[in-house]
């Protein structure tokens, strides 16, 4: 395998999955009891990425010591050359303008893969850098059907090229993408832009902006995906994640006996659950109580306070 850059965005505020949020960043919410920032590196990694940078905003301490952990652990494996580094922001400067903020930190002469970290995501990221490679556009987004979240526009049916963005789309972006050096170069690098505003301009200019799709990226069977940035986007990741998998439970905690699963749940570590809950569509971090009797339905219960699907 050749070299391959990406960068992860992780600077967001989450403000969608508040109180919890306060505490602990998005990126770091656990999915099946590890964060799903390091999900996604770890993703990248396997398919042999040497460069790959985060950006950190929002509590950007917590964010940059995970980073700096996974850069440890992995370099003592040995197999290779990896750079992974987690950048700050002083300001939040969105996706466009955190990719140009770190843009000097990548060769100029490949193209950039992009991911966003908080997605829940079962794909070939090299399958789609080289696919990227041979449609020649100037980004290549990574897009699929989801009803509700359809904001990008096609010039046809069956066409590739992407013409807009906004409501009424023909497809929904998945925030996985990839840039070419031509794109990247008119990314600021000092003050907020969105990603879609770039696109938009170089559209205009004559730039192509291209589709990949599911069935051309999958790794390993079907592909997955869920954006965690609600409450129930949140749920809806775990129970997609044991579903592929063929189970209706993960507990890190023996359970109790006694206590009733139904549907389906996952348990972190060190929980203290008492005789005769319930758990019914339920996600409970790290460390949390429940009482005896008590029956959680459809909510991640955490030590920052409970989010509601």
């Amino acid at each position: 395998m050749g070299p391959a850059q990406a960068m992860v965005l992780a600077a967001g505020l989450g403000t969608r999955l508040r109180p919890v949020t306060d505490r602990v960043p998005k990126p770091l919410f656990p999915l099946a009891n590890r964060p799903i920032l390091e999900r996604n590196l770890e993703l990248l990694f396997r398919h042999g990425f040497d460069t790959i940078v985060v950006n950190a905003f929002h509590l950007a301490t917590q964010v940059v010591r995970l980073v700096e952990e996974l850069a440890r652990r992995w370099g003592r494996r040995g197999e290779r050359d990896l750079r992974l580094q987690a950048v700050r922001e002083e300001e939040l400067l969105d996706t466009g303008g955190g990719i140009g903020h770190a843009s000097h930190l990548f060769r100029s002469d490949l193209p950039l893969l992009v991911l966003n970290s908080d997605i829940f995501i079962s794909f070939s990221p090299r399958s789609l850098l080289a696919l990227h490679s041979r449609l020649g556009g100037a980004a290549t987004l990574l897009l699929h059907r989801r009803p509700g979240l359809e904001r990008v526009h096609m010039a046809g049916e069956g066409s590739r090229d992407v013409v807009g963005f906004g409501p009424g789309g023909h497809m929904a972006f998945t925030g996985a993408y990839c840039l070419s050096p031509s794109i990247i170069s008119m990314l600021p690098k000092d003050r907020p832009c969105s990603i879609i505003e770039v696109f938009n301009r170089a559209m205009a200019a004559g730039m192509k902006v291209v589709a990949a799709f599911p069935h051309e990226v999958a790794q390993d069977g079907p592909f997955l995906w869920e954006d965690i940035g609600t409450p129930r986007g949140y749920l809806a990741a775990h129970h997609l994640y044991l579903r592929a998998r063929g189970r209706n439970l993960l507990a890190e905690t023996p359970l109790p006996q006694g206590v009733e699963v139904r549907d389906w749940a996952v348990v972190g570590r060190g929980c203290r659950i008492g005789e005769r809950a319930v758990l019914e569509r339920a996600v409970l971090w790290d460390g949390v109580e429940v009482e005896a009797g008590e029956h959680l339905r459809d909510v991640a219960l955490t030590p920052h306070g409970r989010l509601h699907g």
